[in-house]
């Protein structure tokens, strides 16, 4: 042949081939633009080189399963057109039909002479490092299976996201906002997928809790509070309220408002009770609530215990309960000293000694003898005698009279002191734990002592604290009432029965 045909026959074979080369590259890039995207058809050498690429065969987790970096979306959808997960039975058909024909086409070319080793050609180049897609037939399956089932959670997740933020702000939303949160195609995708899923709901959790918040703390301000017995309507509303608060921060914010709101609530209420008590003396009965709410308290855990809402509350029953238990003295101590007839010397100064501040009243002495079930008499000074006398029985003793005048018992003060003691034989010399006869100031403040501190009225407490009458009791024994609860087995026996 001659050499000019020769060249001839060799240059129309390369534009034959370019010409091949440049329409596959344009029904490529036509089948690229297709809408919707369908399969494309590499060449060869993309076959190998996307199969060849870094870490092709390295595992990644997609859909639950293990799948080669190859097959992704990222790097399958460049080259063919489609993800993995979309591929038909006619494209996986296509696609083995695809790699046969390369397949064959690299092994042909690695077969001529001279194209091994750094001057093989890139086919073949790339098919020595990429030909494991040659056999990849069940990586190919299980792929399109994982992909396709990372595509449907992927796409529930999106669906769940769309409809938790269509749920309204309310409440009733927390419970469809749970099943939607159970909804196990979060396990099906990325991290990444499933970071964004969440962020949605707890976005949607947070506006659910932003509304109930302000309602809840709203509420607050129509909460009946007309005296310090309604701030138990302040816990029961916070009782019922707070479960309506799903988030954390929420809770926190109506927390702050319920203790603000509680603090408030008692600086008013104690203020208009206390008053209240200068012109309505307190009743027994309302002495004996507040002591009933207080045992109740004490059976609060360590941990509501020490929360601020609690100790408010606590605080303002227990200081109304003294401010009660203190008028309820006064008005049943006045009562007690006319009784006596002691009326009109209650004021009288006496010298108490070491009990209080060792200077106090004659009516104050006599009321603090009779609170501790000691059975008193008194009489006054007459019109020719400065002694007083008063007559004192303790519980299973027998009586004394105690004669009383007024002496200096501190420089430049005359106070009332007892200075003879008789016991019921009319014995003034008897050995005994009570001094008889004529006393010292250091006796009478031991006798006046005696009287005043605790003696054996405990019994006797037990039975007359379950006295549900108890503002129908006389004087003396309403201060015996009020004095029983100051003691601990005397609260330990009520707490009992509740």
């Amino acid at each position: 042949m001659p050499r000019v045909a020769a060249l001839d026959d060799t240059a129309a074979r390369t534009r034959l081939a370019q010409s091949a080369s440049d329409r596959l590259k344009q029904i490529n890039d036509t089948l690229r633009q297709a809408k919707p995207p369908v399969w494309v058809p590499p060449s060869c050498i993309d076959l190998y080189r996307w199969s060849s690429s870094n870490n092709a065969t390295a595992g990644i987790p997609v859909g639950g399963r293990n799948v080669l970096n190859a097959f992704v979306d990222e790097r399958a959808v460049p080259v063919f057109g489609i993800s993995l997960a979309d591929w038909s039975d006619q494209d996986l058909a296509r696609f083995k039909a695809l790699r046969g024909l390369c397949q064959s086409a690299w092994q042909a070319q690695a077969a001529l002479a001279g194209n091994a080793g750094p001057n093989a050609p890139e086919l073949v180049q790339l098919a020595a490092r990429g030909r494991w897609i040659d056999g990849a037939d069940q990586q190919i399956a299980d792929a399109k299976a994982a992909i396709g089932a990372y595509e449907h959670a992927r796409q529930a997740l999106a669906a769940d996201i769309e409809k938790a933020r269509a749920l309204p702000d309310a409440t009733a939303s927390l419970l469809p906002l749970a099943q939607l949160a159970a909804d196990p195609a979060q396990n099906m995708v990325t991290q990444d997928d499933r970071a964004r899923f969440i962020t949605a709901l707890n976005e949607k959790r947070a506006a659910i809790g932003a509304v109930a918040t302000e309602a809840a703390i709203k509420g607050l301000a129509d909460v009946k509070l007309a005296s310090l017995g309604d701030l138990k309507n302040l816990f029961a509303y916070a009782g019922q309220t707070m479960p309506t608060i799903p988030d954390p921060r929420g809770q926190q914010a109506f927390r702050d408002a319920f203790n603000r709101a509680t603090q408030e609530a008692t600086a008013r209420l104690l203020a208009e009770f206390k008053a209240k008590l200068d012109t309505t003396p307190a009743t027994l009965a309302g002495v004996a609530e507040a002591n009933t709410t207080l045992l109740r308290l004490d059976r609060a855990t360590n941990q509501v215990a020490a929360t601020p809402a609690y100790q408010t509350y606590y605080h303002a029953i227990q200081e109304s309960r003294d401010a009660m238990a203190n008028s309820a003295r006064r008005q049943a101590c006045d009562q007690f000293l006319t009784s006596l007839g002691a009326g009109k010397d209650a004021k009288e100064p006496l010298f108490w000694g070491g009990f209080g501040p060792g200077v106090s009243t004659l009516g104050d002495f006599l009321c603090a003898v009779a609170e501790h079930a000691t059975k008193v008499g008194y009489s006054g000074p007459g019109m020719f005698s400065s002694t007083s006398t008063l007559k004192v029985t303790q519980l299973n003793e027998g009586m004394l009279t105690i004669s009383m005048h007024k002496a200096e018992a501190q420089p430049g003060k005359q106070m009332l002191v007892g200075y003879d003691v008789e016991d019921a034989n009319g014995s003034t010399g008897t050995p005994s734990p009570t001094p008889t006869g004529k006393i010292s100031i250091e006796n009478w403040t031991l006798i006046a002592n005696d009287l005043t501190g605790l003696g054996r009225e405990t019994d006797v407490c037990m039975t007359t604290i379950d006295d549900l009458a108890s503002d129908k009791l006389d004087p003396a024994t309403k201060l015996l009432w009020l004095h029983c609860w100051t003691l601990d087995l005397v609260r330990v026996h009520v707490a009992k029965r509740l």
